[in-house]
């Protein structure tokens, strides 16, 4: 029954056994047969290959090698917008129609998100970034003491 309910809860947990159970991982003596009690287990692993190199460097126990695929995940990343501010507020400000009172708001709305596309840069996933807009880093700091002060509650 031990061994059935460590299967079970093998099961439960989402592991996936790569040992062999027809390949023996400790060799046997004159009183017992060869037998697999060591067990190689993975969870989440793309590739995983288990083998018995044969070699017991001494031991009762055959050196047992397990290779998986794993490095650094590949993080998703998108591209960077920034707005230039200053190159925004000159386009609001030199279209005198803008000035006036809205009275299409679909329009004014259009308006505004084309003068705010004319002004977005977008940069490329590896770009490094030498110089940051100054309203931008003001908002990454202003950002992290909210967060500072959030986990104090």
């Amino acid at each position: 029954t031990k061994g059935r309910e460590l299967w079970l809860d093998i099961q439960q947990m989402g592991f996936t056994l790569l040992t062999d159970p027809l390949t023996p991982t400790r060799m046997g003596n004159t009183v017992c047969a060869d037998m697999s009690p060591d067990l190689t287990l993975v969870k989440n692993a793309g590739t995983a290959n288990w083998s018995n190199s044969l070699l017991n460097l001494g031991s009762d126990h055959y050196i047992l090698v397990t290779e998986t695929d794993v490095g650094p995940a590949k993080r998703k990343t998108r591209s960077l917008h920034i707005i230039e501010w200053d190159a925004f507020l000159d386009a609001r400000n030199q279209d005198e129609r803008k000035a006036e009172i809205i009275t299409n708001i679909e329009q004014w709305a259009e308006e505004l998100r084309r003068d705010a596309k004319n002004a977005t840069k977008t940069l490329d996933d590896n770009a490094e970034l030498e110089v940051l807009d100054s309203r931008l880093l003001h908002m990454w700091e202003a950002k992290a003491s909210m967060e500072k002060r959030l986990k104090r509650q």
